[in-house]
């Protein structure tokens, strides 16, 4: 939107970036981890970063360290605390290639346009309102809701094909 603060390109430090203000199962961020735990098959290096508040979540510290070390995804998940300002999010992301937002509820999550106005592609569930955005023409990658593995092939297909990732970072920003 013509409100979004204008953000300077930076170096992509991570492949994924899923990112709210609170870190809750509701915004898909343990779903995010299992389905790089699928991903990393292909891609052992794979980067995702979480930003956000774990504070508040429903979701304590613990559980994402028993699930990161679980999948043995050390050196794949680094945490971002919550921004200040919504600026330094949107400079945030910018580090990002992509955008995985597996949100369970919000109509259009505001995630979602964030990530697409930035120019990130995305990944996210079909909610009641993200198969809108692909009315006319696919927009971004989506997944049924809850399926994890369908989650990591949508990840996989922008990692794979470069082509589409830009095609779908042209259209976004649409």
């Amino acid at each position: 939107s013509s409100k979004s603060p204008q953000v300077e390109e930076v170096d992509k430090e991570y492949d994924f970036i899923n990112f709210a203000t609170v870190l809750k199962k509701t915004k898909g961020a343990l779903d995010t981890l299992e389905a790089l735990a699928i991903v990393k098959k292909q891609y052992p290096d794979v980067k995702l970063n979480l930003s956000g508040s774990i504070e508040g979540s429903g979701i304590e510290k613990k559980d994402f360290d028993e699930m990161i070390e679980k999948y043995g995804l050390q050196d794949n998940v680094s945490f971002t605390p919550y921004h200040k300002t919504q600026k330094d999010l949107f400079q945030h992301i910018k580090k990002a290639r992509f955008a995985v937002l597996p949100v369970y509820f919000d109509v259009i999550p505001g995630t979602l346009r964030q990530a697409m106005y930035y120019e990130l592609p995305v990944v996210t569930y079909a909610t009641y309102g993200t198969p809108t955005i692909n009315k006319d023409k696919e927009r971004i990658l989506i997944a049924e809701r809850g399926n994890v593995e369908q989650l990591a092939e949508k990840m996989l297909q922008l990692l794979n094909n470069p082509m589409k990732a830009e095609e779908l970072r042209n259209k976004a920003k649409e």
